[in-house]
């Protein structure tokens, strides 16, 4: 498997990935992001960074770093010690092909995107659905603690910090 950042000629495919897994998790919440809206949700984050997992030429999943969703901020400001003005970067917009689960691409995206932020010298920081439980183990696997959980109108975050 080759993880590298993706080209504007991803974009389709990237989309089309993220409603089958969409499709398959109910996550984001199809009710609330119904599935022709990915393409507008997935673009219009502040990314810093867009990565994809590919194996035999095909994208089989895709993360991203970002700015800190701002909505998100001051919960994990309140979890940084007091003294730490480290700059803050979110891990966001991350799936994987269905038909490809359980064979660690999520583990790699997650891996890969954690290195080059620490290598940054930021701190990372990242949110999931707490009917995500999967993702939450990962997280806390890689050195996430939960700091908060947040209401939003799709639901309950789970927000995480890496140390």
């Amino acid at each position: 498997m080759e993880i590298r950042k993706i080209t504007e000629s991803d974009r389709d495919e990237i989309v089309r990935l993220y409603q089958k897994s969409q499709a398959a998790t109910h996550i984001p919440n199809p009710d609330f992001y119904p599935p022709d809206s990915l393409d507008t949700e997935l673009y219009s984050r502040d990314a810093l960074d867009r990565y994809v997992a590919v194996m035999d030429q095909k994208i089989v999943g895709h993360g991203l770093i970002e700015n800190p969703n701002p909505i998100s901020l001051d919960f994990w400001l309140n979890g940084m010690p007091p003294s730490n003005n480290a700059r803050l970067l979110e891990l966001g917009g991350a799936f994987v092909d269905p038909d490809f689960s359980r064979k660690g691409i999520y583990s790699e995206l997650l891996s890969h995107r954690l290195n080059i932020i620490r290598k940054m010298g930021a701190i990372a920081v990242s949110a999931t659905w707490i009917t995500n439980i999967h993702v939450q183990r990962q997280f806390m696997k890689e050195g996430g603690e939960e700091v908060a959980r947040q209401k939003v109108p799709a639901g309950v975050l789970c927000l995480f910090i890496f140390k």
